[in-house]
């Protein structure tokens, strides 16, 4: 008797090809596979088991989308009937949570599910109909393929758009002026930057030495006013939503939103948090109630937000009447609840079950237990913070605008400059309010602001105040920066792509597809002029103008997601041709319509059919076979998924015109420059070795075809390179490619050299030619290849180059060595033990393998000539992961 919590492990089963999806009569039904995976299959069994042996199943998967499909794969594999097996929701894991959900239990609500598989299935239209299009088109790597999504590709194009707008918008270089006022030295900025003059302009015209001497001749004569001080509020944080998790958490404590989730899930797991794929903003009457006792016990009815019942599940965000003396600001009314459901619609986020992110418990500020991490730590203080402050009140102020005006008895530069002035804010606090739950608020150490506000407040008015200096540095205005995770997420929001609970995923494809990277911008190093006079207290005049010339970094940037020249290409070709599938406004009312689905608003058949549609109306689905990738177990180019007439797409093979012999192309690893030049008459004999990966147009047999690498530390300008702008030496990386890159191509990547103890630290073969001839490199060994003479690079073999590299016996570049010789044992046709320049080495290479694989013997008991045939083929199985 009694209750046996058991793990679903996920989902069991996926719909991983096309051919899984039946079409009839405009109605899509999917077939599900068991996922191919051996821990999952076992597990499978072991629930099996259980299921028979138990009287009743309770169904308790996570409250979302992806929740209530994995409990329906349950139903489905169980054969449980889901019109009538429990289904119990909860949002954090306690024993009151818990006990209320088995009180209250519900049964699937098939609307999500059927949303669910038609996200599923739609995602599986634009990944299998345009993710091939890219191999063809692009390029093609069976390790990280080129890919296409529904979600993925919009959040690229932000990045994208971002990017051409940061090229088009460089900024305009300008003047801040800063003055120091008063015997306090207060930091006053005057209202208006000032541009600097064009660069024809003489020095001595340039509009902010105008003004600079303008200001010494008005020394005198800067008049202070201010504002009347005003009571101001500062009002609490609001509640955590996935979405304002994530990107705090970016911007506090430089977390990834993936990083985030993971975190999350671990606290959620141990029963610290609520559940954290939410996009409600409201807490549990329960949970309220605990936090107003916590928030009058701790410090003060007046820290308890009048307002808190706002928050409260099924409640509108509007105010109550203050029954305070303090004023309230105004807030947005938002939507009311919505009519209660019979079935549970996570959907739902005004008035629905979910909770905002929360603790469960508001009386533990902390983690004290060893079993986290620093970092985890951190993150569940920042969401009890949040939580706390956000049933506070306002923090309240007095503050106001002290301003300085220049006013001249010479009326010949007054009008000019009638409209600058100088501005301080200034606020002094009256109530912290929330402001005290936060770990920077020291009340005994007041901001440099409110020092000056006593002061600037009892300074006379429509008096002259003296400046110690004024300053002018030059800035670049109006200068657009790439994006953070954080600003990323809230566009993604803002747009309607995708949901919060897949804004992680989404940020991370695009980086584990090499589309964008996280990194440092460094800016534009420029010679600046800037400027500064001073008053002297004794002489009570102005000195002459300063002039300080510095060279300075401007637009430096810290942790921004950079769009690469792979992710420019991919986007270019997308935009190209499927402009309306990936269009912003296109993706947002998809993932409306399947929240419309969620609720059961909408059929899901309609979203699917709408979908499947537009990219027929796009593409051809051609029947050429595809190469499998890890991507997609098959790519069903053949399925017969619609009769509608069909267009073909006009699009060849990408590659960009650099000069008559150079081309910029996507190879397999990346941006390359394939360099095409004509045989020489003794090796037009001889047959072209071309990787397939870096083809761009059918090769010519007169042709020689090799490869040169891509600087990396330049910003690729999509639309220059379309034009034909680029010179070579603009893109070739003149280290990694020795010599000129003007020159005969003079690098050639053979292969990798790895050793059997860590299979993973490979070290490319590379042939090089420099100023003293053709050598090979591998990691930081390199070897002299004088025996080929002036042979080109590209018709020498790996075969030929490794025993010359790791050659023994004296075996050197000046001589060609008899590979053959080196073979100490053959162990299979396809693989030997060799003698090498550092110890033995195994020589690995099927029919089927374009290059060989030279595996160090690193760990070998023994004497590998001497020991058994079983004993070594043993050690390469297991150390080698090559099937002898």
């Amino acid at each position: 008797p009694g209750y046996k919590c058991m793990a679903s492990y996920g989902h069991l089963r996926e719909l991983n090809t096309l051919k899984n999806i039946q079409i009839t009569d405009a109605t899509f039904t999917p077939q599900f596979t068991i996922i191919d995976n051996a821990i999952k299959k076992k597990h499978i069994e072991v629930l099996r088991k259980e299921i028979t042996h138990s009287r009743e199943v309770i169904l308790a998967t996570d409250d979302d989308r992806e929740g209530e499909a994995i409990a329906w794969h349950i139903c489905m594999l169980f054969k449980l009937n889901p019109d009538s097996t429990k289904r119990i929701i909860f949002h954090e894991i306690t024993k009151s949570a818990i006990e209320q959900s088995m009180r209250n239990p519900s049964t699937l609500n098939m609307n999500i599910v059927y949303a669910q598989q038609a996200r599923q299935m739609i995602d599986l239209f634009v990944g299998f109909h345009i993710s091939p299009l890219l191999w063809k088109y692009i390029a093609y790597n069976s390790k990280n393929a080129l890919s296409a999504g529904r979600c993925q590709t919009p959040a690229l194009r932000l990045l994208y758009d971002n990017e051409k707008d940061i090229r088009k918008n460089p900024g305009t270089k300008a003047y801040k002026i800063t003055g120091y006022f008063t015997n306090q030295c207060i930091p006053f900025e005057l209202n208006k930057d000032i541009p600097t003059a064009p660069p024809t302009t003489p020095q001595q015209e340039e509009p902010v030495l105008d003004f600079l001497e303008y200001s010494a001749n008005n020394a005198n004569n800067h008049i202070y006013t201010r504002t009347n001080p005003e009571r101001t509020f500062k009002t609490p944080p609001q509640p955590f939503t996935t979405s304002r998790l994530q990107q705090v958490s970016s911007n506090e404590l430089h977390v990834s939103p993936k990083e985030t989730m993971k975190i999350c899930q671990k606290l959620y797991e141990a029963g610290f948090i609520t559940y954290m794929r939410t996009d409600s903003n409201k807490y549990s009457g329960e949970f309220i109630e605990t936090a107003k006792e916590y928030i009058l016990q701790k410090y003060d009815e007046k820290y308890l937000n009048p307002n808190i019942n706002m928050h409260l599940l099924g409640e509108d965000n509007t105010p109550t009447t203050n029954t305070t003396s303090k004023p309230q600001p105004k807030k947005t009314k938002q939507q009311s609840k919505t009519k209660s459901k019979t079935k549970h619609n996570p959907n739902d986020t005004i008035g629905g079950a979910h909770e905002a992110i929360r603790p469960t418990n508001i009386k533990m500020p902390q983690i004290d237990s060893d079993k986290f991490t620093p970092r985890e730590k951190k993150m569940y203080k920042l969401i009890w913070r949040n939580t706390l402050q956000s049933c506070m009140s306002n923090a309240e102020y007095y503050s106001f605008t002290a301003k300085i005006q220049i006013e001249s008895s010479d009326t010949t530069n007054t009008q000019t400059h009638s409209s600058f002035y100088y501005k301080y804010h200034t606020e002094q606090l009256i109530f912290a309010g929330w402001k005290i739950a936060d770990p920077s608020f020291t009340p005994t150490q007041p901001s440099q602001s409110e020092r000056y506000y006593t002061y600037l407040l009892h300074l006379p008015m429509k008096t002259p105040v003296l400046y110690k200096k004024i300053t002018a540095t030059l800035t670049i205005k109006n200068q657009k920066q790439h994006y953070t995770e954080a600003k990323l997420i809230q566009l993604l929001e803002e747009k309607g792509i995708g949901r919060p609970s897949t804004f992680s995923m989404l940020i991370d494809k695009i980086q584990e597809k090499e589309y964008a990277v996280k990194q440092d911008v460094k800016g534009q190093t420029i010679l600046c002029k800037d400027y500064e006079i001073e008053y002297d207290d004794k002489t009570r005049t102005a000195s002459d103008i300063y002039e300080i010339e510095t060279s300075r970094e401007i637009g430096n940037e810290k942790s921004k997601l950079v769009i690469q020249p792979l992710g420019m290409i991919v986007l270019d070709f997308l935009e190209n041709h499927f402009l309306s599938l990936f269009d912003y406004d296109f993706t947002g009312r998809m993932e409306n319509d399947l929240d419309k689905v969620a609720k059961g608003e909408k059929n899901y058949n309609e979203v699917c059919k709408e979908c499947l549609d537009l990219i027929t109306d796009l593409v051809d689905f051609t029947s050429e076979p595809v190469p499998e990738t890890n991507e997609t177990d098959k790519s069903d180019e053949t399925s017969t998924t619609t009769s509608k007439p069909r267009a073909i797409i006009k699009a060849t093979k990408i590659e960009y015109k650099i000069d008559d012999n150079h081309y910029y192309i996507i190879a397999k690893n990346g941006p390359v420059i394939k360099c095409v030049q004509p045989k020489t008459q003794e090796l037009l004999s001889t047959p072209t070795t071309l990787d397939k990966s870096k083809r761009g147009r059918k090769p010519n047999p007169k042709e020689q075809i090799t490869f040169l690498s891509i600087r990396k530390d330049m910003q690729l300008d999509i639309e220059k390179l379309k034009r034909g702008e680029y010179k070579l030496t603009d893109l070739v990386d003149a280290d990694a490619n020795t010599g000129s890159p003007n020159s005969k191509p003079n690098e050639n990547n053979l292969g990798k050299w790895e050793a059997s103890t860590q299979p993973d630290q490979q070290h490319d073969i590379i042939i090089k030619t420099g100023k003293f001839g053709t050598y090979a490199v591998c990691g930081e060994m390199k070897k002299s290849l004088k025996c080929f003479g002036n042979r080109p690079i590209s018709n020498i073999t790996l075969e030929e180059v490794v025993p010359i590299l790791f050659g023994g016996s004296g075996t050197t570049g000046d001589q060609p060595s008899n590979q053959q010789s080196k073979i100490v044992r053959q162990i299979t046709e396809s693989l030997s033990i060799r003698d090498g320049k550092y110890g033995n080495y195994i020589f690995y290479k099927t029919q089927k393998m374009k290059k060989p694989r030279f595996i160090s013997l690193t760990g070998f008991k023994g004497n590998v000539i001497e020991e058994t045939e079983d004993n070594v083929k043993k050690w390469i199985r297991e150390n080698c992961h090559i099937d002898v």
